[in-house]
């Protein structure tokens, strides 16, 4: 509901600003401080653009970690401290993109749940292409992937995806994508014809 969306805006400090949004952990695989870096610039430009770290608890040490100066890091990094399942929808909601800042990994194989979570509410992705990223984001999704070879290669396509509102407005396509190729029932569909397949071939 519009209310209590509003409400939990408000009570994040988010009114009136851009929010690129992060879920997840802090684990060093996920990349949150590559996002902080390469945001830097763009924060440091623009006083109404946040950076809300969603199920995340509080990490000071980023700061330093960044080197992010300590009023944009007070004032446009919000924390949302640890949320259970059940708030996470409502706090990615707040989010006008979501980002994966994956860091180069060689042998990059887990499951993408953070990238189900935004598709699921209407989320354009910017993500780097590898492993399950490439494999399931197709023509069909709104994403914009980063090279994370490449120093600059995520703040570019920040740079470019946060203030345009058509790739903004067609994160609705990843919702319509996820309902029509990745539900438990898509699923279920997929391997009881690949199961029909194999008895055939035998």
């Amino acid at each position: 509901p519009e209310a209590k969306r509003e409400a939990l805006r408000h009570a994040l400090g988010l009114q009136g600003c851009r929010v690129i949004g992060y879920s997840g952990n802090q684990r060093v695989w996920h990349g949150l401080p590559n996002l902080l870096r390469s945001a830097l610039p763009l924060l440091a430009h623009d006083e109404q653009l946040r950076i809300l770290i969603i199920g995340c608890g509080f990490n000071e040490s980023l700061m330093t970690q960044c080197g992010i100066p300590e009023p944009i890091f007070r004032r446009q990094v919000v924390f949302t401290g640890r949320l259970s399942y059940w708030d996470m929808a409502a706090h990615i909601d707040l989010a006008d993109i979501m980002v994966m800042p994956y860091d180069r990994l060689p042998l990059f194989y887990f499951s993408p749940m953070r990238m189900f979570e935004a598709m699921s509410l209407g989320k354009s992705l910017i993500t780097s292409k590898q492993g399950q990223m490439s494999d399931l984001l197709d023509a069909r999704a709104s994403v914009r992937f980063f090279d994370p070879a490449l120093p600059q290669g995520l703040h570019d396509v920040l740079a470019g995806a946060i203030y345009d509102e058509d790739f903004i407005a067609a994160g609705m396509k990843n919702r319509d994508y996820l309902i029509a190729e990745h539900t438990w029932h898509a699923r279920g569909a997929a391997v009881k014809q690949a199961i029909a397949h194999a008895m055939v071939s035998r």
